[in-house]
């Protein structure tokens, strides 16, 4: 499950938890009004968890990072345990941003950083 919230107005954030749904991608149009009004934005991700993800999701997954590849300036992940900042480092080559991966104590650093460019 996706929650999305603002942060500002060039800064897209969302908490991940649970299962992750096609339905989740459904706030892909709000992102690409903020990526046409700002040119790039940056994104602060939480994951508090993963508890499986729906081929359908991937595949949502997969065409926003192809359509949006060079649409990030600053990507901020928070999460906490070793293998899933394994994985969040994987994400590095799919986007041209600068990704920084956060433990879940850092939360406060991790927003600070992703809000000014």
């Amino acid at each position: 499950m996706f929650k999305v919230e603002k942060l500002s107005d060039f800064v897209f954030e969302i908490y991940i938890s649970g299962k992750i749904r096609k339905e989740d991608y459904d706030f892909v149009p709000e992102l690409e009004r903020k990526i046409e009004k700002h040119g790039k934005v940056n994104l602060y991700c939480e994951i508090e968890s993963i508890e499986g993800v729906e081929p359908s999701a991937i595949w949502e997954d997969l065409k926003l990072r192809a359509k949006h590849f060079n649409s990030f300036e600053k990507v901020a992940i928070v999460v906490e345990g070793q293998w899933i900042q394994n994985m969040s480092q994987m994400a590095k080559p799919f986007t041209k941003a600068y990704v920084k991966v956060f433990k879940p104590e850092e939360k406060e650093e991790a927003k600070n950083w992703v809000m000014h460019t």
